[in-house]
């Protein structure tokens, strides 16, 4: 966006000069402005306004579009934060950090979303600020960075269950068991319609090796979001690991049929099949 604006000035001042310099010349080199020097810096005078005009316009719109797709696709987050008329400044600020956070720009969002927390007076705006700052850090793998501000999140409203999912899995990247089930099971206790917890939930349990546990909260997921192919995927791995292969062909294909990748699905799957048949035979022996 700065550099944008740079070079659209740069060119800018570039025409002006030439625009300028014109008359000067030919007065320099023939002791008088000719009329058609005149004409000529006319013409070009109006093309250095007509390309401002036009370029300012053209980013200006393109701006409101982008900013309109983080409006929509974001709107559970960013809901009422600075929508007073007063804030439209904040407002902006705050989308021109997702922006950033969406062109994985973290460092230069985080920086942005830092002088935006002073501002914050409402709830749903440090909500949406903080929130924006841990997916920054999740993101780049800031881990501990990620924890303290969802935490710090929670503290301002612990009932926000995407938090505590997001924080969750933090905690799967570091391996620790206990604490995810913990932030997954307040997830569900503050929203007992997201499926992404339920999903995460059993994808801990399954990662644990613990198919009959994760198997109702991969179920409960797709319940409630009936082409989520993560959860699918899990009942399908699960119920292989367990024998039930009519089970784990009818998940794979529902999994497959909503995006999950095939062939990575049916190599785990096959694995699956592997170690159950060599732990069957060596219980055999």
């Amino acid at each position: 966006m700065k550099k944008r604006k740079i070079v659209l000035g740069v060119c800018f001042f570039l025409l002006l000069a030439i625009t300028i310099a014109m008359p000067i010349i030919d007065y320099l080199i023939n002791g008088y402005i000719s009329q058609n020097s005149i004409t000529g810096s006319v013409t070009l005078l109006i093309g250095d306004f007509l390309f401002l005009v036009r370029h300012v316009i053209v980013y200006s719109t393109g701006d409101k579009k982008t900013f309109a797709i983080y409006e929509s696709k974001y709107s559970e987050i960013i809901g009422n934060a600075f929508v007073s008329p007063d804030k439209k400044k904040e407002r902006k600020q705050l989308l021109t950090a997702i922006d950033l956070y969406n062109q994985n720009k973290f460092n230069k969002a985080i920086e942005k979303l830092n002088e935006l927390f002073p501002k914050c007076e409402l709830s749903s705006e440090k909500y949406a600020v903080l929130m924006f700052l841990g997916l920054c850090y999740t993101d780049m793998g800031a881990n501990e960075m990620a924890i303290k501000t969802y935490e710090k999140l929670l503290s301002y409203d612990m009932s926000k269950s995407d938090a505590w999912s997001n924080l969750g899995y933090v905690y799967k990247r570091l391996g620790n068991f206990e604490k995810q089930l913990e932030c997954y099971t307040q997830a569900i206790s503050f929203d007992k319609n997201n499926p992404y917890a339920y999903n995460n939930l059993a994808q801990a349990y399954f990662t644990q090796g613990m198919y009959k546990e994760a198997i109702p909260h991969a179920e409960k997921a797709l319940e409630i979001k009936a082409n989520m192919h993560q959860s699918a995927s899990c009942l399908a791995m699960c119920y292989c690991a367990l024998g039930d292969d009519e089970r784990c062909e009818e998940y794979a294909k529902i999994a497959i049929s909503n995006g999950t990748n095939e062939g990575a699905l049916r190599e785990l799957i096959s694995r699956l099949r592997l170690a159950r048949k060599y732990k069957e035979e060596n219980e055999d022996e």
